[in-house]
């Protein structure tokens, strides 16, 4: 019988620059792309102020994990949850009213092997 070799640690993101991630380095890099420009605009204190923001701000980013996946995906999600339209539908059973006690029998005969089947 044929063996194969299983792949393992696949839940695992590359690292492609020491223990950076490719979505790790692109904040990073964006944020030095970012400074390095600012750098021409704003006095040192100014910069330092605005750098040290925008640094918290990419390593939060790049490094917290909201329920198992990363921040920015978890950002985009819910972006995404109120900008998508959605729609709500409901399957109504018309049950009509009771004409006498032995047709509400059956309804509620009916309405308990309705609840009783099992979910789809």
């Amino acid at each position: 019988m044929a063996q194969y070799e299983v792949p393992q640690f696949i839940d695992r993101k590359t690292r492609i620059l020491g223990p950076l991630t490719i979505r790790q380095f692109v904040a990073f890099f964006g944020v030095a792309m970012i400074l390095f420009f600012l750098y021409f605009y704003l006095n040192f204190i100014a910069l330092i102020f605005v750098g040290s923001v925008l640094v918290a701000a990419a390593v939060v980013v790049s490094f917290v994990n909201v329920n198992g996946r990363p921040l920015s995906e978890f950002i985009f999600s819910v972006f995404g949850f109120f900008l998508n339209p959605r729609t709500y539908t409901k399957q109504y059973t018309a049950i009509k009213a009771p004409h006498s006690e032995t047709e509400t029998r059956r309804q509620i005969h009916a309405l308990a092997e309705i609840l009783d089947r099992p979910q789809q």
